[in-house]
């Protein structure tokens, strides 16, 4: 009893503080995660207008510096000095020679031992790009790039070329001011370009691409050369384009992405100015890690699923560089991803790049025509911390509740079991029979009621007991005289039996005697009739009267044997009913009334006989006394049809003492079948008697008792 109420309130204890805790962590869990959605929703809409502001800083960057009179000024004559420049310094075919034999070292040497440091060893096949070079193109990249004695990557530090050409003259002024532009917007480069020829006529730091023409040049089909063609098609100025990025082999294979505006000069197209756009401005706007926690970051992904920001936790693999010379390894397919792209704005708990449950808010960012996916995530496990913490203090809380649990348990287990096993053992002790037995507990509380119910419950046990033995012993003398009379019965009912059936044998035999003398009587009455009609048909037939007479004589003789048994069956018949008793009184009175038919009977033919006699002696001497004898004969037929009369009443008189012969017999045996299933009810009775003797001598009432005490 003890373990199980301990168990009972550690139960109610646990399992109500166990509810408050999941229940304050469920609560706790869903304002959390609210609330950190509610956070990377914030950082996600702020870095989108923070990107989308940068590019309509730069789309109206574009568009000033294309309409700013110094650019169109140094647009207009960078058309016309470029072309002079190999005449205006007398380069020969020779030079140009000279020039395009170390410019070609240049592109195998320091550019191709560059490109292979940034990109795992992998040879650009630099000279497939020189090969494409016209002759200005190797005169101006000689002069500008491999005879620039600024070291590589620090080209643009060269503000003009050592030779008196005015395209070097234009340069030195033109360059310090485009390339402080450079340096204070933080672009990549800056290019001006020739509408008519595609040539790069300036760039500020000089790369492979410098020269060259965007329709027919090497990088023509990039996307360099793409946002050229659509800006150089503009038909009006304060226009712009942009191009997504792309892999750019002059800058080492690093992505590159271009906006472009056309230069025009009072309605003439005169160029095309074309930046290079950093990564360094995205990747300032997407590293600002303000309520993104440890592990949260905020990133772009392009329509190709490469990085457009550096990640900021797996910046080997995910960086935009790497994602585009790695796109196995550093692309970004998320479902997040797919939805940002597809235009939608949302917020879910998605598995991230690094195969990571994330909470991640997303939302499609929209620059000219290109769609980008931003991305604010945070890991599932770093928002669930505080849960974390919440539950194990639940948990440390809900042990140290269970122990005072199970302190106060104790207590209050041992003051509810310890009456309980008084009454327990006191229960025992009923069960084994003992009604003697006394429970000590008086409280006032509902464990004393049950003290006193089953004090009370002792009291009537004691008081059915000892009236239960008493009717038993009761039951069981009376069940023996019940068995004695019952046996009694049933031998009276066997001899009752015995004598019904003789009595019916003696009836049928009776029957068949008072049949045959109806049937004798019969045919003695046909015979007299027959007789008294011959003694009136004349004398002559006296001897056949005297011989009828002769067989009357011998029926009478017959019939008067018969009446003789009938009285002696009827009188045995009177014998059987008297000893039947009450059953055979009615059988008595129709024996009686058989006997003095009986009598009647033969006393009738004793005078017949006399009759037959004189009738005989009489037909003897015939004669004339034949009209006397007829009379006789006549009366003779008379007393012949009594006789036969009396024989029928006979029959139906023993026809109905066989009947109730047999209506008695039956009787008689339904009395016997009862009184021996009541001598073995009364038997069975007895022995039930005896057994709740046994059973309730079980119980010991004030220590006396037959039973076993256990």
């Amino acid at each position: 009893m003890r373990p199980k109420l301990i168990g009972l309130f550690l139960l109610i204890g646990v399992s109500a503080l166990a509810f408050v805790g999941l229940w304050a962590g469920y609560q706790a869990e869903r304002a959390l995660l609210h609330k950190s959605y509610a956070q990377l929703e914030s950082v996600r809409e702020i870095k989108r207008q923070a990107v989308e502001r940068y590019f309509t800083h730069i789309q109206n960057q574009i568009l000033t510096f294309s309409e700013n009179t110094m650019v169109v000024d140094a647009m207009r004559e960078l058309r016309l000095v470029f072309p002079r420049f190999r005449e205006e310094n007398g380069y020969g075919a020779d030079d140009v020679q000279r020039m395009a034999e170390e410019l070609a070292s240049y592109y195998t040497d320091q550019f191709s031992a560059e490109f292979r440091n940034q990109n795992d060893g992998r040879d650009p096949g630099a000279l497939r790009y020189f090969k494409q070079l016209d002759d200005d193109s190797l005169a101006l990249q000689y002069a500008y790039i491999q005879a620039n004695p600024n070291p590589l990557g620090a080209k643009e530090s060269l503000d003009h070329a050592p030779d008196k050409s005015s395209y070097s003259k234009l340069h030195a002024k033109l360059h310090p001011v485009i390339r402080s532009y450079l340096q204070k917007f933080g672009y990549y480069d800056i290019f001006l370009v020739d509408p008519d020829s595609g040539d790069i006529l300036y760039s500020v730091f000089k790369e492979l691409d410098y020269s060259t023409s965007l329709i027919d040049g090497p990088y023509a089909d990039t996307n360099f050369g793409e946002v050229f063609q659509l800006a150089n098609a503009a038909t009006k100025p304060e226009v712009f384009f942009l191009v997504d990025y792309a892999q750019y082999v002059p800058s080492y294979e690093a992505p590159a992405s271009f906006i472009a505006s056309p230069i025009f000069d009072q309605g003439e197209k005169i160029g095309v100015a074309i930046f290079q756009m950093p990564i360094d401005a995205l990747n300032a706007i997407m590293a600002e890690r303000a309520g993104l926690g440890r592990s949260g970051e905020s990133y772009l992904v392009g329509p190709d699923l490469l990085m457009r920001s550096d990640s900021y936790l797996d910046p080997d693999n995910h960086s935009v560089t790497a994602s585009f010379r790695h796109p196995e390894t550093g692309g970004v397919d998320t479902v997040a991803v797919h939805e940002a792209l597809a235009g939608k704005t949302g917020s879910e708990l998605v598995i991230d790049y690094n195969d990571n449950p994330v909470l991640s808010a997303y939302a499609p960012v929209k620059l000219g025509t290109m769609t980008w996916a931003l991305m604010a995530e945070i890991d599932e496990a770093e928002v669930m911390e505080p849960i974390d913490r919440l539950i194990l203090s639940v948990v440390v809380a809900g042990l140290v509740f269970a122990a005072i649990i199970v302190l106060l348990a104790l207590v209050v287990s041992n003051a509810i079991a310890r009456p309980l096993r008084a009454g327990v053992t006191f229960a025992e002790r009923i069960a084994e029979g003992d009604l003697s037995a006394r429970l000590s507990v008086h409280q006032k509380d509902e464990i004393g009621l049950l003290a006193d119910a089953l004090r009370a419950m002792m009291d009537k046990l004691r008081e059915v007991v000892a009236e239960v033995q008493s009717s038993a012993r009761e039951v069981s003398q009376s069940s023996q005289q019940l068995a004695d009379s019952s046996s009694r019965l049933s031998q009276g009912s066997e001899e009752q039996t015995r004598s019904a059936e003789d009595i019916s044998t003696s009836m049928a035999d009776m029957t068949e005697i008072i049949q045959e003398n109806s049937e004798r009587a019969a045919q003695t009455q046909v015979s007299a009739q027959s007789a008294a009609k011959d003694a009136r048909e004349g004398g002559g037939a006296v001897k056949q009267t005297v011989a009828a007479m002769q067989e009357i004589t011998g029926k009478l003789s017959v019939i008067e044997e018969i009446a003789r048994k009938t009285n002696l069956l009827a009188l045995n018949a009177a014998i059987e009913a008297a000893r039947a008793g009450e059953a055979g009184r009615g059988f008595a009175v129709v024996a009686s009334e058989v006997r003095k038919l009986a009598a009647s009977s033969q006393e009738a033919a004793r005078e017949i006989a006399e009759l037959a006699g004189q009738s005989r002696d009489v037909a003897e001497s015939a004669g004339a006394m034949i009209e006397q004898v007829v009379p006789a004969i006549e009366e003779t037929a008379t007393m012949i049809r009594e006789i036969a009369q009396a024989g029928q009443q006979q029959n139906q008189s023993a026809e109905r003492i066989a009947e109730a012969v047999k209506r008695l017999d039956a009787v008689i045996h339904s009395n016997s079948s009862t009184f021996q299933q009541t001598s073995e009810m009364a038997e069975q009775l007895l022995h039930n008697a005896e057994d709740m003797q046994r059973v309730i001598g079980f119980f010991v009432i004030d220590g006396a008792g037959k039973g076993k005490r256990a």
